[in-house]
């Protein structure tokens, strides 16, 4: 399967958003997605792309959940039917899953690793464009087109620390931000700490307990020699 980075220009839709579980979901697809194209061909219009769905949580029990079309302007919505847009991405996560939906995990598993193995975070809900009608198309020749918008984790280059907020950043001597550094690191135009690499390291490790990622003390220490390396500060030693 080809995963790829690409653009997307927003999209005009009329869509349901709702809960449901799991298991509820293709009656829901059924249901609302024949409620959306009764209603567009009512007023004389038509879908502009194939349906689609956006997924904002991952609770599989209790799914929040859009479901709906593209149209080629902005329409009236009616009762449950709302007007909305899926919206323009600038970076997007995109692959094409070819076979039963229900193995479209793997796909996903697949997308998943190539944002974590690219530095990119999740920016938004995660879209599936059903491009086949399972009507007329046997299981494994579905196409399901998924994109999820993300945007690029920037690291410090002295602790490798992501920055996600403009607080994150370190300071120049003017006040201005430090796009390279945290504001651990380097504050007022110079590095907070005279350290060697290795003494960074094992500072570092000493705060293990308080990562995201919960991993040893030693794993954490392989994982940090084997990146720090590669982090500004350090190749100019």
């Amino acid at each position: 399967m080809k995963i790829e980075l690409t653009q997307q220009a927003e999209q005009f839709t009329l869509h349901v958003r709702l809960k449901t579980s799991v298991a509820g979901l293709n009656e829901a697809f059924d249901k609302n997605f024949a409620l959306i194209e009764s209603y567009l061909s009512e007023i004389g219009e038509q879908p502009a792309a194939a349906p689609y769905a956006a997924y904002y949580n991952h609770d599989m029990q209790n799914l929040d959940v859009e479901m709906g079309f593209p149209v080629a302007k902005a329409l009236p919505g009616r009762d449950e039917i709302k007007a909305g847009v899926i919206p323009a991405f600038e970076q997007a996560v995109c692959g094409i899953h070819k076979g039963s939906y229900n193995s479209l995990d793997e796909t996903y598993g697949q997308i998943y690793q190539y944002i974590a193995d690219n530095n990119f975070e999740i920016a938004g809900a995660h879209y599936d464009f059903y491009i086949s009608n399972p009507d007329n198309t046997s299981e494994n020749e579905l196409i399901t087109r998924i994109a999820i918008p993300v945007k690029q984790m920037i690291f410090c280059q002295s602790c490798g620390m992501p920055m996600q907020k403009d607080e994150d950043f370190g300071t120049e001597q003017d006040g201005g931000k430090n796009r390279d550094y945290c504001i651990y690191c380097y504050k007022d135009g110079a590095f907070t700490a005279d350290l060697t690499m290795d003494e960074m390291i094992d500072f570092c490790a000493g705060n293990v307990d308080d990562w995201d990622v919960k991993i040893t003390k030693e794993e954490a220490v392989a994982m940090m020699r084997e990146n720090f390396p590669k982090l500004k500060r350090w190749q100019t030693v």
